[in-house]
This record gives C-alpha cells, sequence and structure tokens, in this order.
C-alpha cells in the first residue's frame, strides 16, 4: 500500500472515529445519555467539561474543541478536492469533516472551510478556462456547486441549528456591522491577548525569543505568536514556507492535475487563514497531514519527471 491509500485510509478512520464520539457527546449534552457515561469525562481536564456545558462544544477524541473542528479543516481539504475528481466515496467523507467543525463549534474552522471551499472553486474555474472549456459550460458547473453548498448549509442551519449553537457562530458575523461589543470572546482577544502581544512587539522588535504565553499570556494567533516569539524574521519565514508550500502544490496541479497539490494549496491556505485568530499549525492533524501531502506531491512530481524522462529516453533509442 502506497503512502497516499496510507493517508487517505489513516483520514478515513480519524474522521469517522472523531465523527461517531463527537455524535455521542452531543448526545450526553441533549440529555439522551446520561452525564457523565463516557470515558472522556475521566482524562480530560475540568475546564473542558465547563466549556461543554456552556457552548455545547465536542471535542470528540481530542482534548480541545478547536483541533476536532480543525481535524474537520484538514480532512476536508483532501476529501472536498476528491469528490470534485469524481470521487464518490469522498462527497459522504467532505460532508462529514464539515459535521465535524460544526460539532466542535470552531468558528475559525468553520469560516476557514468557507473560505477554503471559495478559494477551490475559483482556482478550479480558472483552470478550466485555461484548458479552454466553454466559459459557458464553466459558469453552469460553478452555479451548480454554489447551489449543492447553498442547499446544503441551509439543511443544516434549519435541521441541526439548536444541536450545534449556530448563534455563538453569528454572533462573529454580527462583529462586521455592529461591533466586536456583540462578541465577548473576540473582544477579549483584541483588547486583552492581542493588544498585549502588540506590546511586547514594540518592546521586543526582534521577538521575545521564548513562548510568548511565558511573557505575555495566551495570544491565540497563530501569526501575532511567531511575531512576538521571533519577530519579523520569523513572522516572514513562516509566511514564506506557506506560500510557497501552497504554491508549489497549486503548481503541482496545473501542471500534472495532481488532485493532492490542490489539496496541499488549500490546506495551506486554511492555514494562512485560520492563525489570524489560532495556531492551527500547532494542531497534529494539521502538521502531520500538511507535510505528508507535501510528500506526496514531491513523490508524484517526482514519478511524473521520471516517466517523461523514460519516454525520451526510449524514443532517442528508438530513433
Amino acid at each position: 500500500m502506497c503512502i497516499r491509500d496510507r493517508l487517505q485510509r489513516a483520514l478515513v478512520i480519524a474522521v469517522v472515529a472523531n465523527f461517531i464520539y463527537a455524535v455521542l457527546q452531543k448526545m450526553e449534552f441533549r440529555g439522551i445519555i446520561p452525564w457523565g457515561a463516557l470515558p472522556h469525562h475521566y482524562v480530560t481536564l475540568w475546564y473542558q467539561d465547563a466549556k461543554f456545558a456552556d457552548w455545547g462544544r465536542t471535542n470528540g477524541l481530542f482534548l480541545n474543541p478547536n483541533k476536532l473542528g480543525w481535524l474537520g479543516v484538514t480532512a476536508y481539504c483532501v476529501f472536498f478536492v476528491g469528490c470534485l475528481h469524481g470521487h464518490r466515496w469522498h462527497k459522504l467523507l467532505a460532508m462529514i469533516s464539515i459535521l465535524l467543525a460544526l460539532l466542535s463549534n470552531s468558528r475559525s474552522a468553520i469560516f476557514t472551510i468557507l473560505g477554503v471551499t471559495t478559494v477551490i472553486i475559483f482556482v478550479l474555474a480558472a483552470e478550466m478556462v485555461a484548458r479552454g472549456k466553454s466559459k459557458k459550460i464553466v459558469v453552469v458547473r460553478i452555479v451548480e456547486l454554489i447551489l449543492l453548498l447553498t442547499a446544503g448549509g441551509y439543511a443544516i442551519w434549519q435541521w441541526y441549528a439548536p444541536l450545534f449553537k449556530i448563534k455563538r457562530v453569528m454572533r462573529f458575523v454580527r462583529v462586521a456591522s455592529e461591533g466586536t461589543q456583540v462578541d465577548t470572546s473576540l473582544t477579549a482577544r483584541i483588547q486583552g491577548h492581542w493588544q498585549n502581544g502588540l506590546n511586547a512587539v514594540q518592546l521586543y522588535p526582534w521577538g521575545t525569543g521564548v513562548d510568548p504565553v511565558a511573557c505575555v499570556g495566551v495570544i491565540d494567533s497563530g501569526w501575532l505568536s511567531y511575531w512576538v516569539q521571533g519577530g519579523v524574521v520569523l513572522f516572514l519565514a513562516f509566511a514564506t514556507y506557506l506560500l510557497s508550500v501552497g504554491g508549489y502544490g497549486l503548481a503541482c496541479y496545473i501542471k500534472a492535475n495532481d488532485r493532492y497539490g490542490l489539496s496541499l494549496f488549500a490546506l495551506a491556505v486554511a492555514i494562512v487563514v485560520g492563525s489570524v485568530v489560532l495556531s492551527p499549525f500547532h494542531h497534529l492533524p494539521v502538521f502531520v497531514v500538511y507535510h505528508i501531502l507535501l510528500y506526496v506531491v514531491m513523490m508524484n512530481r517526482k514519478e511524473q519527471i521520471g516517466h517523461q524522462t523514460g519516454r525520451q529516453s526510449a524514443k532517442g533509442c528508438y530513433l
């Protein structure tokens, strides 16, 4: 079994297992299962139970709900691209990945999935136009995809809004029109954690050299954390790494139609977006899958170059 198949199998097992356990946690929260019956109560910290009871956030087999949500984002980048390339079962797995983000109630994961979907649709449209396909066909396929996603989102909204605690997500949307005061969590980050980080940047422009938690407390924002810890050098190094790897994946998709390259690009975009309010690159599923995807894309490119070289050599010998 090649590493591509192992990656997909591992993602399937992780997504399905976490989805089942997260649903059981929701059933416990709704009173269908007695509170305290599930084994996670014996291994999680007390504040996880408080967060679960307050917001209805599930953490699946992880300690943190955000990690469950970002497992959904990571798997979605792989399975959504797969379903667009004709893999039937990937449609179901992509939907389960979205449900993981909703079950975790991680707003960074939910809005990142929306952003990644938009980027992938744009890339596919541009790629189809570049390959000479009719613009009418491109528009029709994009409209079909948007209508499908809209219908699915509306159904989830109508049927499962009380279960997923959608109001907490909508507070994040209202910030754009009503200000940060409508979202106490975001207000605490902007006026508290992020302001402390910006003050540290002014005092130490080249970075503190230590974990930001040790000097300014929890910042959450990945970009600001790197800036506080390593200054502009670490900030630019991380940005360059994400952009170069994401660009490499996109180039491999355009040149060789490697769907794993598009998944790598999508995950890089997700990390860039999610790092504004969180540090998703520190989450183990994101970090591991990101680098395995990079390895898969590099090996696919190496195989393609090897085949091309072999054909050219054979052609030269024949002549």
